[in-house]
């Protein structure tokens, strides 16, 4: 990040986003990663509170990152803003295999909802343990780029995902070229976990577009290109991606629920959209 700022090269992270494209953004620094700490909890505890009323016991999961850990804080805060009552907040290492030790906690607690801010493999490996303890609440866990291809291996219908890809079944245009593309390239991997890369190249490929559209591209036009872009996703995301001079996150972030029905994936409810400010 010192070297962009020293050769004023503009980057685009299409992992974690750091705080400097949110408003008021800095320059040079774009993302286009599905994650935004504090609007995922704000989307995740408004769902948990229309679901099961005010007043909801609470569960909250982290894991020990830094970021994962200043998000469950904000959530436990916020819960207690919004008038839901946390009663157990565990955070697990990255590397945890026994998850029993958290369950148990979780457990005795019996939070009628869980709301998990971790990898993958660490929620499923806690509601597993959960539900081997009699756990028989509601989970609702980030849909990492793993979850569409792996809720039907957990089947479990009280296990939530929310996050802001569309899963595909929904079938459209854009994922049929994912998998067309993913077939061609011969991955080993299941191809419904390209969206967000595949988003990345939209951005790319929109920001080198419109900076060649008034002469060659250059760090310089590719920069101010970048300060007011709209990347179509095609649906691929409830919202485009728009940039602006002061925010190079996203100006809307929009979250869908999905979970595993007991026959088949289903979206559950509308698309839930925030301001980001």
């Amino acid at each position: 990040m010192a070297e962009v700022r020293r050769s004023e090269t503009p980057v685009l992270f299409v992992s974690v986003c750091p705080t400097e494209v949110y408003p008021p953004a800095r320059p040079l620094m774009f993302c286009t990663n599905s994650f935004a700490s504090r609007y995922d909890s704000r989307a995740a505890l408004d769902y948990i509170r229309e679901d099961g009323g005010p007043e909801v016991d609470l569960g909250l999961l982290a894991q020990t990152l830094p970021i994962a850990r200043a998000e469950i804080d904000y959530a436990e805060v916020l819960a207690k803003e919004m008038k839901l009552k946390p009663l157990d907040k565990e955070i697990m290492p990255v590397t945890t295999s026994d998850f029993t030790p958290f369950a148990t906690k979780l457990s005795a607690a019996n939070p009628q909802w869980v709301w998990a801010w971790i990898a993958w493999e660490l929620q499923t490996g806690a509601i597993e343990s959960l539900r081997r303890l009699n756990w028989a609440g509601k989970f609702l866990g980030w849909s990492h780029i793993q979850a569409e291809d792996d809720l039907p291996r957990v089947k479990d219908v009280h296990f939530y995902t929310i996050g802001t890809n569309t899963y595909y079944f929904d079938g459209l245009p854009v994922q049929n070229d994912v998998l067309v593309a993913a077939k061609s390239a011969g991955i080993s991997y299941p191809a419904t976990r390209l969206t967000e890369g595949w988003i990345g190249g939209m951005a790319i490929e929109a920001a080198l577009r419109s900076a060649i559209a008034s002469g060659p591209a250059t760090r310089a036009t590719i920069a101010r290109a970048m300060e007011t872009l709209t990347i179509d996703t095609m649906g691929l995301r409830g919202s485009p991606i728009n940039w602006t001079s002061n925010n190079h996150f996203r100006t809307v972030q929009s979250y869908q629920v999905h979970r595993w029905n007991g026959s088949r994936l289903e979206t559950v409810g509308d698309w839930r959209r925030y301001e980001v400010k």
